[in-house]
């Protein structure tokens, strides 16, 4: 949490009255990054975290088991991504403004 921003929670304070106790107040976001989408529309570059990404991504071993070649293939799906946004490496959404 910032210094100066006040704790926020997500709406429904009748789901949860606890939060309204302990000072949490109902929050709305104004947009959404849905990922995996077939109509990315915004690109983020991770072209400085990508070595980041990579290691976090091995730490699920569930989902990526003992994949031979794990960095190139995130490198791969980023540098696709990318050339739609105009970055070397790229996240891709589908990004959704709300009302």
């Amino acid at each position: 949490m910032h210094a100066g921003r006040t704790k926020a929670i997500a709406p429904g304070p009748l789901y949860y009255p606890e939060h309204r106790r302990v000072g949490l107040t109902p929050h709305r976001v104004r947009e959404l990054f849905l990922i995996m989408s077939d109509h990315a529309d915004h690109g983020v570059d991770i072209s400085a975290v990508f070595e980041r990404k990579v290691r976090a991504v091995r730490t699920h071993e569930s989902q990526f088991g003992q994949h031979p070649d794990l960095e190139g293939f995130l490198r791969g799906l980023a540098t696709r991504a990318g050339s739609a946004f105009g970055f070397q490496l790229t996240e891709a959404f589908k990004r959704l403004t709300l009302g």
